[in-house]
């Protein structure tokens, strides 16, 4: 049997015992229990003294292994008790960029104090010594690639009250993470298709753009937007600037973007929505299979987002 193939049997089972929720109460149906490595060595201990005691007849090492026993499942019931009944809550993340650290949050409600919570997603941590009554907790994860993601399972756990077990429950707070492409400003587009198209002579953004005027040549600028005939006719360096003004129909065409690949345009399109809408300005968006009407606001500005961050090209 494959690691692979068990671990798709635990997610199975899992997804019956413990199913996907935004809120969900700890309990004995998902609450799991096991002693650490040092409760396996206490309880071994507590066996050892005992058979020691009976085979010398020692009443007195008979009734410290008795008491060390008695502590040893009263921390069960203890440890048991201190999630029992903790209430978790998933409170959304922040907007998601391609290549950027993402932070889910997650709130605990509990009518009695609890002690020493640990949550965990993926890699990150983060331990709650005490909580009262409610507490809205942080976790990060690292940058995820464009698309929409369902995070792993959330993991509450705790080795209260002297760490002879530890009690832990697998949470599925149904976190469904939608990344959007990174961002890519025009100039940075611009330096990289010049620095990979030859023979182009400006970036074309979409349609509507115009031609805005001319500008002294700066140092570094590409030689592939000078404006030669200006040249010729003695005017010095110049270079050619286009305006990216807007419309009141204006199109965002995926293949209007030129060069780059398609990441590259989704970028460029992405910081396009984005500036657009600051400026509250209508537009639409073209994208090979799909494609939004000309709108604005809000709303506009997410329906476009999702777009871009869902977009598949045909042969993927």
């Amino acid at each position: 049997m494959s690691k692979a193939w068990f671990e798709q049997l635990t997610l199975s089972w899992l997804n019956k015992r413990i199913p996907a929720s935004s809120k969900i109460t700890l309990n004995r149906h998902n609450i799991f229990i096991f002693p650490t490595g040092f409760g396996v060595c206490y309880g071994i201990c507590c066996l050892l003294l005992f058979l020691l005691g009976t085979n010398y007849q020692n009443n007195l090492i008979i009734l410290f292994s008795m008491l060390l026993s008695s502590i040893f499942i009263t921390s069960m019931l203890l440890s048991y008790q201190n999630l029992a009944g903790l209430v978790v809550q998933r409170l959304g993340h922040e907007e998601l960029f391609a290549l950027q650290p993402m932070r889910v949050s997650c709130q605990m409600k509990t009518t009695k104090p609890r002690y020493a919570i640990r949550l965990k997603l993926n890699n990150h941590q983060a331990l709650e010594p005490q909580i009262d009554e409610e507490i809205n907790i942080s976790l990060s994860i690292a940058s995820l690639p464009r698309g929409v993601h369902r995070l792993k399972r959330i993991t509450v756990s705790s080795v209260f009250p002297l760490g002879l077990y530890r009690t832990w429950s697998l949470l599925d707070l149904g976190i469904d993470a939608t990344v959007f492409p990174r961002p890519l400003t025009v100039k940075a587009l611009a330096t990289q298709l010049d620095d990979a198209n030859d023979g182009a002579e400006e970036v074309v953004l979409g349609r509507g753009d115009n031609f805005y005027g001319l500008e002294e040549y700066q140092l570094g600028e590409s030689l592939k937007r000078v404006a030669w005939k200006q040249v010729a006719q003695g005017r010095g360096m110049l270079t050619k600037q286009f305006s990216h003004g807007v419309t009141e129909s204006q199109w965002l065409d995926f293949d209007l973007v030129a060069g780059g690949d398609a990441e590259t345009k989704l970028s460029h399109l992405c910081y396009l929505v984005i500036e657009l809408s600051k400026q509250n300005q209508p537009f639409g968006l073209i994208l090979p299979n799909n494609k939004l009407e000309v709108g604005q606001g809000e709303l506009q500005r997410l329906a476009a987002l999702n777009l871009l961050a869902n977009y598949r090209a045909a042969d993927e």
